[in-house]
């Protein structure tokens, strides 16, 4: 299925508070052997700020919970002057976060300079996996909706409990629920629900991944799917809100 259409807006009162591209491919021995000079030349200076961590796997059951790790990786950080972008690389996935969105183009551009840079240094048979994350934080405190509840600004239907009348919001310290929907291109996992704020205050998140795990060559089928993403999401986030909500948010011409 495909959330019904709506129209691109951006919101003055931005919810997104994360945005994540990930284009996982075949494992890279040469990565896991040599730090990547080559990709770093060729993101150029738009990137200057390089930092490194490891990622280990560890069997789980059937063991000591003390044993060594199975394997062991690096990623690297390229991370934009204002520390709004950042392109990890791995020996078996590239990826593009951030915490600043405004508007798809942007993104975009970096997803087009990583993987650029990806193919200007190594031979990529083909991207495994590719994934698009939105995180949308719903803080009904900084929209003037705090003595608002849920069902006002959220789809009952996505609410559970929350969205029963009888039941005070106040008194749901926890509720979550994930979601795996078939696409017309792949798929997404949502997953939405309560968090607590820095305040002690609850919010309302919706953590929607799009993606698609069928080998793809082409950079341009690639794009393409991603950009389909892209409209996915804006209409799923739309799904899920009522007017009220898309009200307090501003929406303003894309």
């Amino acid at each position: 299925m495909d959330f019904p259409e709506k129209p691109r807006v951006l919101y003055t009162r931005n919810p997104l508070a994360e945005v994540v591209c990930q284009m996982r491919f075949p494992r890279l021995l040469e990565l896991d052997e040599s730090v990547p000079a080559d990709f770093q030349r060729a993101l150029g200076k738009t990137y200057p700020t390089v930092d490194s961590r490891e990622t280990a796997t560890f069997r789980v059951g059937g063991g000591d919970a003390t044993s060594s790790p199975v394997s062991r990786k690096v990623v690297y950080d390229f991370t934009t002057r204002d520390s709004k972008y950042t392109i990890s690389l791995c020996s078996d996935f590239v990826a593009i976060k951030t915490e600043s969105y405004e508007r798809w183009e942007d993104f975009f551009s970096h997803i087009k300079n990583a993987v650029g840079a990806l193919r200007g240094a190594y031979d990529i048979p083909y991207f495994s996996r590719i994934g698009l994350r939105y995180v949308d934080v719903i803080k009904r405190e900084d929209l003037g909706l705090a003595d608002t509840s849920w069902s006002e600004l959220i789809r009952e239907s996505a609410l559970g409990l929350l969205g029963d009348d009888e039941i005070e919001n106040e008194k749901i310290v926890n509720q979550h629920s994930t979601t795996l929907l078939a696409l017309t291109r792949g798929f997404v996992a949502i997953q939405s629900g309560i968090v607590v704020g820095d305040s002690g205050q609850n919010n309302y998140i919706v953590d929607s991944d799009f993606f698609f795990d069928t080998p793809t060559e082409d950079d341009a089928d690639a794009y393409e799917l991603l950009a389909y993403y892209n409209k996915a999401a804006r209409n799923a986030f739309r799904w899920f809100i009522k007017e009220r909500l898309h009200d307090a948010m501003e929406p303003g011409d894309a």
